[in-house]
């Protein structure tokens, strides 16, 4: 157990040199996302019918206790990995 303690210590410093990498967002003028509370269960699935997937979330959790629906309005997901959904 003694021997793994140095390893134990010097971890963050050896990882402190990596530079963090920010994610690109894929809608920068977004005001709003979409939160339906903490124990959330996405279902990407075609609700409406056009053809693309939108999003239909249940949660049981607080304070959003509910099923939720939104819309992909950006179309194909094939074409587009990152839809923009409307509530």
């Amino acid at each position: 157990m003694m021997r793994f303690l140095p390893l134990v210590f010097l971890t963050p410093f050896l990882h402190a040199e990596q530079a963090l990498q920010k994610l690109q967002y894929n809608n920068p003028g977004l005001e709003v996302d979409l939160g339906v509370g903490l124990w959330a269960w996405p279902l990407p699935m075609d609700f409406d019918g056009d053809g693309d997937l939108d999003l239909v979330v249940n949660c049981s959790d607080k304070p959003y206790n509910g099923v939720y629906v939104f819309e992909n309005t950006t179309g194909d997901t094939a074409k587009n990995p990152m839809p923009v959904f409307k509530p």
